[in-house]
C-alpha cells in the first residue's frame, strides 16, 4: 500500500466527524416515503488490520461511520435506514453489493458494476 498525501488523514478524519455528529430526521409519512435502493461495499477502505494499526490505530471510541469506512462490511440489510423510512421494514427497500469499498467502487473495474446497480435501484 502506498503512503497517503498529508492533508488525506486529517481530512478523513474531520469527514468521518461530521457524519457521526449529522443527526437525519425521519420521514413520518409512509405515503411519502421514497423508494430506497442501497448499494454496498463490500470491503472497508483499510481492511488489513496490520495497515488499519499502523494508519489509524482502533480505540473503544471510534464511531459507527468510522468502522463503516474502515472496516470490512458484514451487514448488507437496512443499517438504519429502516429507522427513517417507513414501509423498510416491510420489504420496501433494495440491497446490493460491490466488491470493492468505497473509492474503489468508483474506478475500474468496478465503476461498470456500480453504474449497472444504479440503473437497477432507478427502475
Amino acid at each position: 500500500m502506498g503512503t497517503a498525501p498529508e492533508w488525506l488523514l486529517p481530512h478523513f478524519e474531520y469527514m468521518i466527524k461530521a457524519l457521526d455528529v449529522y443527526k437525519p430526521l425521519a420521514t413520518a409519512d409512509k405515503a411519502k416515503a421514497p423508494k430506497t435502493f442501497a448499494v454496498w461495499a463490500t470491503e472497508g477502505v483499510c481492511p488489513d488490520e496490520k495497515e488499519r494499526k499502523r494508519l489509524l490505530p482502533v480505540r473503544e471510541d471510534d464511531t459507527r461511520s468510522m468502522k463503516l469506512l474502515l472496516d470490512n462490511r458484514t451487514d448488507f440489510g437496512a443499517n438504519g435506514w429502516d429507522e427513517l423510512i417507513p414501509g423498510i421494514e416491510e420489504g420496501e427497500m433494495s440491497c446490493r453489493t460491490i466488491q470493492g469499498n468505497h473509492f474503489t467502487m468508483m474506478r475500474k473495474p468496478q465503476v461498470g458494476q456500480l453504474a449497472a446497480l444504479i440503473r437497477e435501484g432507478l427502475e
